[in-house]
C-alpha cells in the first residue's frame, strides 16, 4: 500500500501538466468526443472502473494506480482506501477460486 500511495503521489504531482497538454491534443480529443457518443452518461464512470479492475485483478496495479491519480475527484484518503478494498477484493477472489479448484 506505501508502495502504491507513493505512485499515486507521483503521478498526481509530477505529471499533472502533461496530463493537462495530452488533454488538448487532437488524438485525445477525438477519442473522448467518441466516447462520449458512445458511453454516453457512463463516461464519467468509465475511468475508475477500468482502474479498480487493474488493481483488483493480477495484473500490474501501476496502470490502475495512474488511471485513479488522473481522477481529479479522488483524495489521498479516498484513493487509499478504495485501494486497499480493492487488493483485499482481489486477493480473496483468488483465494475462492483456488478453494472451489
Amino acid at each position: 500500500m506505501l508502495g502504491d500511495t507513493i505512485i499515486f503521489l507521483f503521478i498526481r504531482h509530477s505529471f499533472l501538466d502533461e496530463i493537462k497538454k495530452l488533454k488538448k491534443e487532437k488524438p485525445f480529443l477525438f477519442i473522448n468526443k467518441n466516447t462520449k457518443k458512445i458511453f454516453h452518461r457512463f463516461n464519467d464512470y468509465l475511468t475508475p472502473i477500468i482502474a479498480a479492475l487493474f488493481i483488483a485483478s493480477p495484473l500490474p496495479t501501476e496502470v490502475g494506480i495512474a488511471l485513479m491519480a488522473t481522477i481529479k475527484k479522488i483524495s489521498l484518503k479516498q484513493f487509499f482506501f478504495i485501494a486497499y478494498m480493492l487488493h483485499t477484493l482481489g486477493i480473496l477472489t483468488i483465494l475462492f477460486i483456488g478453494n472451489a479448484i
